[in-house]
């Protein structure tokens, strides 16, 4: 029974030794930055892993997260040899003077996202933009549309995620 305790005490001893080493160890940090437009006309090995359907597909619903309701159009495509996105959407309505819409687009494998800038007012009310890359260009391997709300405070960084589209998804 002495032995039994000695080595129930040793092992609890180990276990709190282990858990704390572990628990000290810092993960190395994840660089999260907006990439420049550059790696978009350079696709990687990686992007097999992305349906077919998903790079194929020239246009994707925008939903409002908040409602689950439908609100614009995302299409993608090729003109002029040159990649081009554009956004539609009619959401809900925000005050210009502080707030802003800011459509992004998202690359999963390897993860990695840009800025297609600030949405502006159409002659119908409705948001857009309309971005475009360079010469033999591709988005294709971009499947995932994401549009932040905003502050007009200087802050570079994404806002709230408020609209989401796939481009690929029924």
């Amino acid at each position: 029974m002495l032995v039994t305790g000695f080595l129930v005490t040793v092992l609890a001893g180990v276990f709190a030794v282990s858990v704390k080493a572990f628990r000290a160890r810092t993960p190395e940090p994840q660089a999260i930055s907006i990439a420049s437009t550059a790696p978009i006309a350079t696709p990687t090995s990686i992007t097999p892993s992305i349906p077919e359907s998903a790079r194929q597909d020239r246009e994707a619903a925008l939903v409002d997260v908040r409602s689950s309701v439908r609100v614009g159009v995302a299409r993608r495509g090729q003109e002029d040899g040159k990649p081009y996105v554009e956004l539609v959407m009619s959401p809900l309505a925000i005050d210009r003077e502080s707030q802003a819409y800011e459509a992004w687009l998202l690359r999963q494998v390897p993860y990695e996202f840009f800025s297609l800038g600030e949405m502006v007012t159409n002659d119908l009310g409705e948001f857009v933009v309309r971005w475009e890359g360079g010469k033999d260009g591709t988005v294709d391997d971009y499947t995932r549309v994401v549009v932040t709300l905003e502050k007009k405070d200087g802050n570079p960084d994404p806002g709230e995620q408020v609209i989401k589209g796939t481009f690929g998804a029924d």
